[in-house]
């Protein structure tokens, strides 16, 4: 015990230095283990890191071939740009006595005044055969098919001052526009020979414009839809409301239905901005739909869109520019699939067609006429011709769309006024055929699929290119013919300018002519400069194909003999001759 009393003692200290021990112990053990995981894992990494391929680096051929096909493509753009701009100047037409001005101006050029007035005088009958075009319905004489009187036609008319050049520009631009606008029409209704109210799919055209504005500029508050003039209509606004179901308030079934709006305008600033130009040229507004021409059919009002764009992208420099379009039908709401697909692939057009926008309402559901006929239907009463309500009047010369002024329909254009000729009211046949028409139109327009749809999109107008690529296609082939000259310049380089004329004697041209005598060859062989004498003449001639002969300049006997070819055996004897 007492050898084991100091142990005992100072048993503390020898506990503190195994404790010491072991902790350093088990520290370097486990910094071992987590040394080797990190080696390992960084490792991994490493690994990993190396099996991504890397990049080479682009030599100096790569780039200038890149360069090369990026410079082909470019070109190829150009080429398109100039096809579609060639397609579209191709349809660009004015009337035949403007026509040599407008050649004579070129794009966008200035007209001389006298060409100015005559298109003063004569752009109403060209526009009046645009709007022919759609086939109106004439209710004076049943012809037609489409319900589109000439005051609804979204265009500008000059009485008495001439039109400035642009605005010449603008109005003829705009009926090439309507012309394509109209024949899509046309051609959805069964072509411009048909004649048959069956076989129409459009029956009215409510509004009509064409406008500029801005692309995708926000909107404060948005109006409500279903209200054009911007009104309440409790935040309806329909995306292509298919039926009367649509309205309903949610709890099922017909009984619960909301009242639909009366029409399916919505406020053109919600597409085409604030600054867009509600209506035709410089602001003038058409509306099929309430001949009153309201100042607000649209939105914030015709009256303070004098300065409005003309055209939505419109940027400098830009390849193309957009012109907006708003337009309104009655239709037969199964057939809007088929129209949207004829105004954006018409063959017949060559201004491509964006649509944006497009919304609808029924008309008749349940067979009834929603809203009592106050949006636009026209309804007939005893005197064929007159139409009820807010509908269109086919009135005097003096109740023009556009309220008289500079901007009203001509009178001797006005060609659908109200009521019956009273000179046709005695012919039966003629009054009968006026009442099915008439009969037909009524039927057609209260179909219960008959819909107020609204179509709003960009017409696409490329502008010339600024360098035409067949000019650079000339300078490109001039760059390519020059490599011609060094062949020239070769010639001279050879200083045997006096072998070849040597030569030139030996040519078959001179020796066919003295084919009679072939004997002639054979003495003149010992003599060459006489022989030179009587080809003289045809060196000056034949010099061109001299630079050929070089090639053989020890050997100028073997050309003589093929002259003598033809001759028979005599050949022989000038070899040695030619040698000597």
């Amino acid at each position: 015990m007492e050898k084991l009393e100091p142990i005992i003692r100072n048993r503390f200290w020898i506990l503190s230095g195994l404790v010491v021990i072991l902790s350093l112990a088990g520290w370097w053990m486990a910094s071992s283990s987590l040394a080797t995981t990190i080696v390992t894992r960084t490792k991994e990494i490493k690994d990993a890191e190396d099996k991504i391929p890397k990049g080479n680096i682009p030599s100096a051929d790569y780039s200038n071939k890149l360069s090369t096909i990026n410079t082909y493509q470019e070109r190829q753009v150009e080429l398109a740009r100039t096809m579609l701009w060639d397609q579209q100047r191709a349809k660009m037409a004015w009337p035949k006595n403007i026509q040599p001005y407008a050649d004579e101006a070129g794009y966008r050029g200035e007209f001389a005044p006298l060409a100015r007035d005559i298109y003063r005088t004569s752009s109403p009958s060209d526009i009046a055969s645009v709007w022919q075009k759609v086939r109106p319905f004439n209710a004076q004489t049943g012809e037609g098919v489409v319900v589109f009187p000439l005051q609804a036609m979204p265009v500008k008319y000059w009485r008495d001052l001439p039109p400035t050049s642009k605005e010449m520009w603008d109005a003829q631009e705009d009926l090439w526009l309507l012309d394509s606008l109209l024949s899509t029409i046309t051609q959805l209704n069964g072509g411009e020979t048909t004649n048959n109210r069956l076989d129409a799919s459009i029956h009215q055209i409510l509004k009509l414009q064409l406008m500029g504005g801005k692309r995708g500029e926000p909107i404060d508050a948005p109006a409500a839809g279903g209200d054009p003039s911007g009104g309440s209509s409790e935040g309806y606004s329909p995306p292509m409301a298919m039926g009367g179901d649509a309205f309903s308030s949610g709890g099922g079934g017909r009984g619960g239905k909301i009242a639909p709006p009366a029409s399916a305008d919505f406020p053109i600033k919600e597409e085409f901005g604030s600054a867009g130009g509600e209506g035709g040229l410089n602001g003038s507004s058409s509306s099929a739909d309430s001949f009153a021409a309201d100042p607000s059919a649209l939105g914030d009002g015709a009256p303070q869109m004098a300065a409005a764009r003309r055209y939505i992208d419109d940027d400098e420099g830009a390849p193309f520019r957009t012109r907006g379009f708003y337009l309104s039908v009655l239709m037969d709401h199964r057939r809007i699939p088929d129209f949207i697909a004829e105004l954006t692939s018409n063959e017949r057009s060559v201004w491509p067609v964006e649509i944006v926008r497009v919304q609808m309402i029924r008309k008749n559901e349940d067979g009834n006429f929603a809203r009592g006929g106050a949006s636009g239907m026209p309804s007939y009463g005893a005197e064929a011709g007159s139409f009820g309500g807010s509908s269109p009047t086919f009135g005097t010369a003096s109740e023009g769309i556009t309220g008289g002024g500079a901007n009203s329909v001509p009178p001797e254009f006005l060609t659908q006024p109200q009521g019956i000729n009273p000179q046709d009211a005695n012919n039966p046949m003629l009054m009968n055929k006026i009442q099915a028409a008439n009969a037909a139109l009524q039927t057609a327009l209260t179909d219960p699929n008959i819909a107020e749809v609204v179509i709003a999109g960009y017409f696409t107008l490329y502008n010339p290119p600024q360098a035409a690529p067949d000019a650079a296609a000339a300078t490109s082939a001039d760059s390519t013919a020059t490599p011609a000259a060094p062949a020239t310049s070769e010639t001279p380089a050879g200083t045997e300018a006096t072998t070849p004329e040597m030569t030139n004697p030996a040519p078959a041209e001179p020796s066919p002519v003295d084919g009679a005598t072939p004997a002639a060859p054979v003495n003149p062989a010992p003599t060459d400069p006489a022989a030179a004498d009587p080809a003289a003449t045809p060196p000056a001639s034949t010099t061109p194909a001299t630079p050929a002969a070089p090639a053989t300049p020890a050997v100028p006997v073997t050309p003589a003999a093929e002259p003598a070819a033809p001759t028979g055996e005599t050949v022989p004897a000038a070899p040695p001759a030619g040698g000597t």
